[in-house]
């Protein structure tokens, strides 16, 4: 495009990404109100969902066309199940594979999307381990570390600044004595690693635009 093409694409997009902008302030509003949150991704795209107990109900979830999102396939059994079986594992983040087939889905669309409405837990998530294993979390799936206390019985230590350390700058977390600044709390004795943390919400609306611009915009969650 020469630089007039440019800016006349450009002037034909403005009205569209305002729109799209009071439209996602809406529906970011509705959902503060309802204390839930809208999780969204296209096919072959994958939905990435807080694990841990972060989240305390799937509310709903549905496959559909993403130019519509009207009607569409309930596949909220779907998600509740394998959202629960990945409860203990991943780094803290559950991954689901947008398709037809994995959301074992009878009907296909052209432009598939999911999109799922959760209600947070409204207590930080927990997750412990024990010796000689690795701390399930990457620095993606952490808002904030609340506590990190290593011990066994009565007796802990708190080891937080250690942990927060090693997760911002992408280290592995390996549970053993003398890996959290030399303590070793209960020395010849099994211990483990107790992590309270706040889960971040890693959420991205899409907005669409007119299909001679061949593309869509995606927009960081509203704050």
């Amino acid at each position: 495009l020469d630089p007039a093409q440019q800016d006349a694409a450009a002037a034909e997009l403005v009205p569209w990404l305002k729109r799209g902008l009071t439209v996602l302030r809406d529906v970011e509003d509705a959902f503060q109100r309802d204390g839930t949150i809208l999780a969204f991704a296209t096919e072959g795209e994958i939905l990435r969902l807080p694990t841990n107990g972060a989240i305390e109900e799937v509310v709903h979830a549905v496959y559909c066309d993403a130019l519509d999102g009207d009607g569409g396939v309930d596949v909220t059994a779907v998600v509740q199940s394998r959202l629960h079986g990945a409860a203990d594992g991943g780094c803290g983040i559950f991954e689901l594979h947008v398709s037809a087939a994995n959301l074992q889905s009878h009907v296909t669309f052209t432009n598939g999307a999911i999109r799922v409405t959760y209600r947070p837990s409204s207590t930080p998530a927990v997750v412990e381990v024990s010796d000689q294993r690795q701390l399930p979390l990457s620095a993606d799936a952490v808002e904030g570390v609340v506590e990190a206390k290593y011990g066994a019985g009565n007796t802990w230590t708190d080891v937080r600044s250690h942990v927060v350390r090693l997760l911002l700058d992408n280290k592995p977390v390996i549970v053993r004595p003398g890996a959290f600044g030399g303590v070793d709390p209960v020395p010849g004795s099994p211990k483990t690693l107790r992590v309270r943390y706040v889960p971040k919400h890693n959420l991205q609306y899409k907005v669409d635009v007119p299909s001679q611009t061949d593309s869509a915009i995606l927009l960081e969650p509203l704050t």
